[in-house]
């Protein structure tokens, strides 16, 4: 059997510091927000009409979060190889229906909002740690992508770090506030993860366009994602690791939903 030879190092302590405040200040500011319009939650949203002019320019730039496109053209659309990365809660829905248990005496509600706007941006920070960019928060998960360089060894060894992290420093950093300020339970997330080649252009009404990269492997990310504080990777990021006997870490073979092809990353002792 080959185990690769790429070793993770834990968030250093600086980023653990950085990760910290930042969780910290989600929270405060999640809690003003919720003073403010919180409210509107329990008594329910009223509907809003939107309008719009369909009479924009069709040609528009607008600027993005995909690695390597600054900026993405309307009428100039690209294909490039990425890895996609999508975290996502567990068990969140439950939340709202179950009742919990907390000192602070906080709502359902507010447990939710605080725990997505601690963790989302917690996770974003930890990717963008190794050169990743977050292209969006989806409800209580969210969606990232990494460049695939020349050096893929190292594109891949980056993206790996990252999502590692992820399910270890920085969401121990969100349980360890969210349990202090609240006496909440932990959360736990899943992070998924696949290498494909993407479609990278816009979506949207004019005037208010979205950059978007498309691919099979955002799709088979998000199918990926649904383990408990693991990581699980699709057999063609597998197969593309640099490995050799003897590495750190090693692969366990495990389905992901919709019968999407998955491997648990699964961290071996070090070879003497």
């Amino acid at each position: 059997m080959h185990y690769t030879i790429l070793e993770f190092i834990l968030l250093n302590g600086d980023q653990k510091a950085e990760i910290n405040q930042l969780v910290y200040n989600c929270l405060i500011q999640a809690e003003e927000r919720w003073a403010q319009s919180g409210h509107i939650l329990t008594k329910g949203l009223e509907r809003f009409d939107e309008s719009f002019d369909s009479s924009l320019p069709r040609a528009e730039v607008v600027p993005s979060k995909i690695p390597g496109h600054e900026f993405v053209d309307s009428h100039d659309h690209k294909t490039e190889q990425l890895i996609a990365i999508v975290a996502d809660m567990r068990d969140s829905s439950k939340h709202l229906t179950e009742s919990i248990s907390n000192r602070s005496g906080i709502t359902l509600n507010q447990r939710v909002f605080y725990e997505t706007s601690a963790l989302l941006p917690a996770l974003e920070r930890t990717i963008n740690f190794e050169k990743g960019g977050v292209t969006e928060y989806l409800g209580d998960g969210l969606l990232g992508f990494f460049r695939v360089s020349s050096d893929k060894k190292k594109s891949i060894s980056s993206a790996c770090k990252a999502a590692q992290d992820c399910v270890g420093d920085s969401l121990e950093i969100v349980n360890n506030q969210l349990k202090i300020r609240y006496d909440l339970p932990p959360i736990s997330i899943g992070v998924g993860m696949d290498m494909g080649f993407c479609m990278i252009t816009t979506l949207g009404i004019p005037g208010s366009l979205h950059p978007k990269a498309f691919g099979r492997c955002v799709y088979n990310a998000t199918k990926l994602s649904d383990e408990y504080n693991e990581v699980k990777i699709t057999d063609y990021l597998r197969d593309s690791w640099p490995s050799t006997k003897g590495g750190t870490i090693g692969f366990r073979k495990r389905t992901g939903r919709n019968g999407v092809p998955g491997n648990i990353l699964v961290n071996q002792p070090s070879s003497t």
